[in-house]
């Protein structure tokens, strides 16, 4: 399995408050999915087997803070009850919080220890499991382009930084799961 088999769609909820004209806190809660399958590349099946095949999916739910950065003038008042919003508002930023993953890995595994002379091993069925929390890290940047004075869409790029040790299901010495790396969304923004 590479990286890039793990990409998979993004639900996003986000509530900010302005705290002033150029800083806004913003408190987020998502939802990432992705699943892949694979098959041994060190051992085949006997002539007429199916191949030894592993399914893997990986859910992984952000609860972070991000204090974003407008650089930008973000509107104007008009007298004291009108407020004219600037159409493109950048920002960038930066937050941490909390994830939740849940790895799972089921199908068929070869058992490496043993092994004949002919290295033919056994092939055993089974399901691995990993879940829990651990802190995260992120960067991110985009803009709101605003359609109305109260209705926009905002498009943002982030950056995350989080890896956990994988359960107990996982023996013979793994390395940490890395759950780093680059998240896209778009979607709409009400202003209130």
């Amino acid at each position: 399995l590479e990286r890039s088999d793990f990409s998979g769609s993004t639900f996003l909820g986000e509530l900010g408050v302005r705290i002033t004209p150029q800083f806004d806190v913003v408190a987020s809660v998502g939802r990432v999915s992705s699943s892949a399958r694979s098959v041994s590349r060190t051992h085949e099946p006997f002539e007429g087997e199916p191949p030894i095949a592993q399914s893997t999916s990986l859910r992984r739910t952000p609860v972070t803070a991000t204090l974003k950065y407008y650089p930008l003038s973000r509107g104007h008042s008009i007298g004291s009850n009108a407020w004219i919003p600037a159409r493109l508002t950048p920002f960038i930023g930066i937050g941490g919080g909390a994830l939740n993953y849940d790895l799972e890995q089921s199908g068929e595994f070869v058992d490496y220890q043993d092994c004949d002379e002919a290295n033919v091993c056994t092939v055993f069925p089974a399901t691995f499991t990993s879940e829990g929390w651990t802190k995260t890290l992120h960067v991110t940047g985009g803009a709101d382009y605003w359609l109305t004075t109260r209705l926009g869409v905002s498009a943002e790029m982030r950056y995350q930084w989080a890896s956990a040790p994988l359960g107990p299901s996982f023996l013979g010495g793994f390395d940490d799961i890395d759950l780093r790396g680059f998240q896209g969304t778009v979607g709409l923004s009400v202003r209130f």
